[in-house]
């Protein structure tokens, strides 16, 4: 059985989307069975990033049922890891994803609106009881305001130690049809979102050790070697 990841923030823009192709590429490229399911029925950003470029990604679907959660678990008897892209969290899309999910990621960048929106976007998860970290995204060296944002998040003990910078590579994929790896396998930005994948992975690890019993209902299975 699979593990659930909702990606969420209360705004559109908040690099939701390429949180979770990007993501969702350095785990298939660890091994794993992976999907993006997209939620966001009005903005189905995911689905038109994979119908980009030539060679269009294969492991993007989309998934606006009004009631998911008999979908969510088709999903997990078939991928280790099901990523899903949700909508801005005031809708209810957003709401049942976290509400079905094992572990929530919310973006934050350097903008006003991102922060200002942050409490909003952790009082979703707390409220149902999930665990989740923020990941720092769009993040520039020597920047005052991405500066202050990576101090925050270190200070908060609620982020990933992983943050994505902003770098032209990642606007360019999306425009390609490709996620970072594919795209550019040599790029700071793909080792980035590797380093992320890997956190994730520590992260389960943990929960399976401390609750064994919880996760032998949902370990992931890998094609390759090594596993959680």
């Amino acid at each position: 059985m699979g593990f659930v990841i909702a990606v969420s923030q209360a705004k559109g823009g908040s690099s939701k989307t390429t949180t979770c192709v990007n993501l969702a590429g350095a785990l298939k490229e660890q091994g794993y069975k992976v999907v993006v399911a997209d939620m966001d029925k009005d903005k189905p950003d995911a689905i038109r990033w994979s119908q980009q470029g030539d060679n269009h990604i294969d492991f993007i679907e989309e998934l606006f049922d009004d009631k998911p959660m008999d979908r969510i678990e088709h999903l997990r008897k078939q991928y280790d890891f099901i990523i899903l892209d949700t909508p801005p969290n005031y809708m209810p899309a957003a709401f049942k994803a976290i509400m079905l999910s094992d572990f929530v990621i919310l973006p934050c960048s350097p903008s006003f609106l991102d922060q200002n929106n942050l409490t909003d976007a952790i009082a979703v998860p707390r409220m149902s009881q999930k665990p989740f970290r923020i990941l720092g995204v769009k993040v520039k060296k020597r920047q005052r305001l991405s500066e202050q944002l990576v101090e925050e998040l270190n200070k908060s003990g609620l982020a990933f130690k992983t943050m994505i910078s902003s770098r032209t590579a990642i606007l360019e994929c999306a425009f390609e049809g490709k996620w970072i790896g594919d795209f550019d396998k040599n790029s700071n930005s793909h080792m980035e979102f590797l380093r992320l994948a890997e956190e994730l992975r520590a992260f389960f690890s943990a929960q399976k050790s401390a609750d064994p019993q919880k996760v032998n209902s949902n370990t992931p299975t890998r094609t390759a070697d090594e596993r959680i």
